[in-house]
């Protein structure tokens, strides 16, 4: 997925829950829009879940599915 994509996905007004689904069948889910952020190239996506930080290289996203209400 490119990230032009995915940022315009979780820059959604209002915010909806998503998750990520990547090749090895994980799923990253991103809640609120203020527990991502996007690496200076845009290549990274770091997400917060708790005290964890995950790394996703935004070019094995597979697909986006919104999980929840508007946050």
């Amino acid at each position: 997925m490119s990230s032009e994509t995915l940022r315009e996905q979780l820059q959604r007004h209002p915010f909806h829950p998503v998750t990520l689904l990547l090749p090895s069948g994980k799923t990253v889910v991103v809640k609120n829009p203020e527990l991502y952020i996007f690496s200076e190239t845009g290549r990274t996506l770091i997400v917060t879940e708790g005290e964890r930080f995950i790394f996703v290289d935004v070019a094995t996203v597979e697909a986006i599915e919104t999980t929840g209400e508007p946050a």
